[in-house]
This record gives C-alpha cells, sequence and structure tokens, in this order.
C-alpha cells in the first residue's frame, strides 16, 4: 500500500497500492465502496476538498473521479478564448472574477512574481466563480504563471489538474508557449510521473522551443526548479531501461533550466550512456564506440537547444572472413529514410569484403550523398604473410622486459579524458607511492606523440597503459593533447634492479590535440624490433578495446606487442585494492603468469561476474574468439574519404 488518506467528513478512506487500483472503504466497517483501476501501480490518491472527487495518480496518467452517481465527472476543455466545463454539473469552484484575474496580471512584475510562492496571494488571484463553467483567457494565463513557481502547481488539487490539462488541450501552446513550458517544468517540482504522464499525453510539448520571456519566478525559485531539473536527469541516469535516444526526448524541456556546463555535462552522460547500450546490440556490436558516440551526440544536441554538425563516415567490421563495411550518417543517406535508426542517425550496410591473398592488395571505393553533400571514400586492404602474430606461452615475456635490469611503465591519458585525466593521474601517483615509489618533479612536454613514440620506440617502455575512454577505431590508436608533463617514479629492488614508472599528466592549455594512427604505433614496435628491445605489454584501459585490438596487432605484426584489451566496458584508475586495473597492474609488477593475474583479478566483483572489467589473455579462449582468428591473417586497412572534394576526417575530437 501507497497511501491512505480520509475524505474531509471522516467517513471514507481511499487507498492507493501497486496492484493497480485505489479502493474507497467505509471508515466504520472498512467495506470497500468503489475500486478505481489503473492497470498499473498507483503512487498516491486523495479526496477533494469537498470530498465530491477523488485523485489518483498511476504509472499510466492522472484519473479524477466522481463519488457522486448522479451526474458524470465534469472535465474542462479550451474554446477560443476561454476554458469550459462539459458532462454535468460537478466541478466545484472557489470564488474570484475574470475582472480580478486581469488586474492581478497587469500587477504582476511588481508583486507576486518578485517574491517567493505566496499560497495565500495565488489562491486569491485563481479562484474560480462558483459553478462557472468558463475560465477567461486572462486566468488562464494566471494559473500557468502560478504553476511556473515552485508550490505552485498541487497535483492533488482537482482544480489545478483540470485547469492545467484543459490549457493544455486549448492550443494556448500556441500563443504561450513560454508560459505553457514554464508550468510544466513547475509541474516536475511537484511530481516526476505527472510530469512524464503530461509529455506522453500532450507531445506538442516536447516541440516547444526554450524562451526566456514570460517568467515568474524568483532567483531563488529559479535555482530551486534548476536544481529538481539536475535530480531528475540524474536519476534517470541510473535508469537501465532508456537505451534508445527517443527515451531522453523528455529532458528537453529542462533545457532551459540548465547552465551551460549542466547541459554540456549532461549531454556527454547521456550520449556516453546511449552509445555503451548501442555497442551491445547485435546490429552494432562491430562498431566502435567512439564513432557511436560522434553520432549519438549530434543527435542528442537539439534536445539541450544545440544545432547539431553535419557528420558522415563509412566504417569497416573485422569479421572472421573479411571485413562487413557500413556508412553512417546524421542524414538519410542517398535520401533513403527508412536508413533512420533507433538512435537518431543513418546506416547503410553495404556487401563484404573479403580478404585479399597473402601479400596482396585490395581497393574498393564508395559514393554516397548525404546531408546536401558528396562523400567518396576509398578503402585499402594489403594482406601481409600468414604467421601466427599473437605472444605464445602462459605469461607476458618478463625475462626480455627485465633485459636491462629495469622494468618501466608509461601511463597517458587521452585527450578525450582529459576532464578527469588530472585526478586519475593523481590516483596513479598515490598507487606507486605506496608502492614504495619516489617521485621527482616535473617536466615539461611540447609533443606529447613524439614523447610516446620516443619512450616505446626506443624500448625504455616495457609496458604501456593507455586511458582513453572508448576513443580509437580501425584506423587510430586515441586522440592525445599535444602538451603536458610528466613525472617519473623510480623504486630500488635488490641486485642492482629497479622499476621506474612515467606518469604523463594533461595541462590546461593541451596546445590542440593529435591523432596517433594505428600504423604509427605499429611502427614504434617495429623500430623495437629492429633494436632489438623486450616485449612491451600494452594494457589498453579503455571500453570494449578488444575491437581496437584487431586493427592495432597487424599494423605491428609482431610479437613483441602483447596487447591486453578488454572486453567489456572498464573504469577509470582508482587507487583501491580491489580496483581491476589496480589487480592487473600489481600482478604484472610482480611477474605473475595469467592464471596468476585472473586470480588477482576475481576479487574484482565485477570481473568475477563477467559484467565489466574484463581483459583478455591470449591463452583464454574468448581472445583467441575475438582477436586471434581475426589476425590470423595480419590485414593493414588504409580508409581515405573527402567531403566534396576535400579531404575529410570524422576523427575531429569530441
Amino acid at each position: 500500500m501507497r497511501s491512505a488518506n480520509f475524505s474531509p467528513d471522516g467517513k471514507r478512506i481511499v487507498t492507493a497500492s501497486d496492484e493497480g487500483s485505489a479502493k474507497v472503504v467505509e471508515a466504520a466497517t472498512g467495506n470497500i465502496i468503489t475500486t478505481i483501476n489503473h492497470e498499473s501501480p498507483v503512487c498516491s490518491a486523495n479526496f477533494s476538498p469537498d470530498g465530491k472527487r477523488i485523485v489518483t495518480v498511476g504509472g499510466n496518467g492522472v484519473r479524477i473521479t466522481s463519488m457522486q452517481t448522479s451526474c458524470v465527472p465534469g472535465r474542462l476543455r479550451a474554446e477560443s478564448s476561454s476554458v469550459r466545463e462539459s458532462g454535468g454539473n460537478c466541478a466545484t469552484c472557489a470564488r474570484g472574477s475574470a475582472e480580478a484575474a486581469t488586474v492581478f496580471l497587469k500587477n504582476l512584475p511588481d508583486t507576486a512574481c518578485k517574491i517567493d510562492f505566496d499560497k495565500a496571494l495565488w489562491d486569491k488571484a485563481t479562484a474560480l466563480p462558483g459553478g462557472a463553467k468558463t475560465i477567461p483567457f486572462e486566468l488562464a494565463k494566471l494559473y500557468l504563471k502560478r504553476f511556473q513557481k515552485p508550490g505552485g502547481f498541487d497535483p492533488e488539487d482537482h482544480t489545478h489538474l483540470e485547469a492545467l490539462l484543459a490549457i493544455l488541450k486549448s492550443g494556448m501552446h500556441k500563443t504561450e508557449p513560454s508560459l505553457v513550458i514554464s508550468a510544466v517544468r513547475g509541474v516536475l517540482y511537484k511530481s516526476n510521473q505527472l510530469y512524464e504522464y503530461l509529455l506522453k499525453k500532450f507531445p506538442f510539448i516536447l516541440e516547444i522551443k526554450n524562451t526566456p520571456s514570460d517568467n515568474c519566478t524568483t532567483e531563488k525559485e529559479n535555482r530551486a526548479l534548476s536544481d529538481k531539473a539536475v535530480r531528475h536527469i540524474d536519476y534517470l541516469l541510473y535508469d537501465k531501461t532508456k537505451s534508445l535516444s527517443s527515451d531522453w526526448s523528455g529532458i528537453g524541456p529542462l533545457s532551459g533550466l540548465l547552465s551551460r556546463q549542466q547541459k554540456d555535462a549532461f549531454l556527454h552522460r547521456i550520449t556516453e550512456s546511449i552509445s555503451n547500450r548501442a555497442v551491445d546490440t547485435p546490429e552494432y556490436s562491430g562498431v566502435f564506440q567512439s564513432k557511436l558516440y560522434k553520432f549519438i551526440y549530434q543527435t542528442m544536441a537539439p534536445i539541450f537547444g544545440e544545432k547539431p554538425k553535419t557528420l558522415s563516415d563509412i566504417t569497416f567490421m573485422r569479421t572472421k572472413d573479411g571485413f562487413k563495411p557500413m556508412m553512417l550518417s546524421t542524414g538519410a543517406i542517398d535520401g533513403d529514410e527508412e536508413g533512420k535508426n533507433k538512435f537518431w542517425f543513418y546506416t547503410k550496410t553495404l556487401d563484404a569484403v573479403g580478404i585479399p591473398k597473402a601479400k596482396k592488395t585490395k581497393t574498393v571505393s564508395y559514393a554516397w550523398r548525404s546531408n546536401g553533400r558528396k562523400y567518396e571514400a576509398q578503402a585499402v586492404f594489403k594482406t601481409g604473410k600468414t604467421k601466427n602474430i599473437i605472444p605464445g606461452g602462459d605469461a607476458p615475456d618478463y625475462k626480455s622486459m627485465w633485459t636491462d635490469k629495469s622494468f618501466s611503465g608509461l601511463v597517458v591519458v587521452g585527450s578525450n579524458n582529459v576532464s578527469s585525466g588530472t585526478h586519475m593521474m593523481n590516483e596513479y601517483l598515490e598507487y606507486y607511492k605506496s608502492q614504495g615509489f619516489s617521485f621527482g618533479g616535473k617536466t615539461k612536454i611540447q609533443n606529447l606523440k613524439h614523447f610516446i613514440a620516443s619512450e616505446i620506440g626506443s624500448g625504455r617502455a616495457d609496458y604501456f597503459i593507455k586511458e582513453a575512454h572508448s576513443d580509437g577505431d580501425e584506423k587510430n590508436l586515441f586522440r592525445v593533447d599535444n602538451k603536458a608533463y610528466f613525472v617519473k617514479g623510480e623504486k630500488k629492488l635488490p641486485g642492482g634492479r629497479r622499476e621506474t614508472i612515467t606518469l604523463v599528466f594533461p595541462v590546461d592549455d593541451g596546445g590542440g590535440t593529435t591523432l596517433i594512427a594505428n600504423s604509427e604505433f605499429g611502427s614504434w614496435i617495429k623500430e623495437r624490433e629492429t633494436g632489438g628491445k623486450g616485449q612491451l605489454l600494452y594494457i589498453n584501459n579503455s571500453c570494449w578495446s578488444a575491437k581496437k585490438a584487431i586493427y592495432e596487432i597487424p599494423e605491428a605484426a609482431s610479437k613483441l606487442l602483447l596487447n591486453i584489451p578488454t572486453l567489456t566496458m572498464t573504469h577509470d584508475f582508482a587507487n583501491y585494492d580491489t580496483h581491476a586495473t589496480r589487480l592487473l597492474l600489481t600482478a604484472v609488477r610482480g611477474g605473475k603468469n595469467y592464471d596468476a593475474i585472473r586470480g588477482e583479478l576475481s576479487r574484482n566483483k565485477e570481473y568475477k561476474e563477467r559484467t565489466n572489467n574484463v581483459f583478455l589473455f591470449p591463452d583464454e579462449e574468448d581472445y583467441k574468439t575475438n582477436i586471434s582468428q581475426h589476425v590470423a591473417t595480419p590485414v593493414k586497412l588504409k580508409i581515405t574519404m573527402t567531403e566534396n572534394g576535400r579531404p575529410y576526417n570524422l576523427d575531429v575530437g569530441r
């Protein structure tokens, strides 16, 4: 049971329950008088002040039920410049007049709008004449101004409910859009469920553009409304059923309550939430989350009042026997509106491309039109010599890494993770300090891409950890800032051995960003191989990085690259005992084999349950299924694109 309330005369009780109904019973005997069915859980039920009606709120909306048997419950509707009542004489209204409403409206800016909600003042101003069947247009406007103030709308007041529903049916949103949208926001302040019901019942609310005029709220009230909007969106982000773009259209009316910073933050979080779910769907399981993010971001931007950018691209999903190409665009592809998907962007699946014979090259050209522009792409598939390029054994090649009596690591945060990058790198710093490392001062990096190339290519780095969310695709490893700084730590060990770690921190002014191509990463591994250096253990700590591994590994085509990717989502590094990346890092530093590493990782609940933080190792069946079988014949893929004849690259960063 959700609630139980007495009637004004104390003779009846109305209850609300999760069973999908509200019941009215005699207080003295407990006998059921009537049952009000909702077919979904009923959150609240209450009598009107005169006891003649019952207001119930359930998952499928709001209902007003008359307790009189002599007439049908009244319903208000708007006609022209008034709101009329039909269906009998059951409505009860307080005293008031249209003239009083007109006078009050004229004085609003100097009186009620400049102070926080005063119930007595507004009750007097919005009273209806007894038995009235008409709400004058000016009084309807007054109701809307009242409803936009926190506390001005009472969902249990049948007069408020009927007035609001009638106004929304009247077409006033065409002449007074700002008043209507502001009133709907005020409804959210009192009832999340009623707000969602109104959006479903009156979808035109979602089409109303946010305008700043006609506000009748104080600064304090604006903050209260904004705080409520933030809490509501935060709550929705925890709802795992909201996996489609359309599930989020209801927050559009609230964007006018948010600051620029809040809009940007929510746009990112919602886009990430949708793209994280999209990547798990069968049709997009082979598409990189970073690409899905970019397109979904643009489809969601208008909800927050942002103008979307025009994007188009072609992606190639690796299969055991070849590649499956797919076009993606923010507009219809070659005029085909049927290509619009449930995430509000457009796709077109193309014929599969087989793997060329060993040491052969295949070139495939594509052309399409979208967003009034012409796109062309050329994909070059170059097959290397068939060989096993996955390192064997039951552990990383620690012996080759320790040849110089030093075991050195490099940790870099991608530019798409800069907002939390400093915090994350400080977590790494605290971890290494707790492990006995001593650190020196900061050293500036003027060209981070060259710095990484030098650390990896020279063999100084024995392990490399990439923290870049889901950045990267079939062409690129990830994007980094141009400028940064690093701190270096050292831990001396017996026998003249030592561990070192280089932590790369982002700076406020990163000097722009640069993409690191998979081919460039591959060339660093070849440089390492030419120099006779040891194996590089590459921990790709970004979500679903196994999809990227099948493009990174062929570019290196060397057993000197030990790629440890993730099969699932994973979490940014944090320095607590059961964090998956921390467990993995500690095990690797301890020289443990794959079985022992998995044993350590099992201390992480999500890894153990295979829901998140699932790192893959070469001796596992999942590694063979998701990676090894795809790279048995190494294929290097080079894609070039043009837009209206000019070079085009989707990867312009977030």
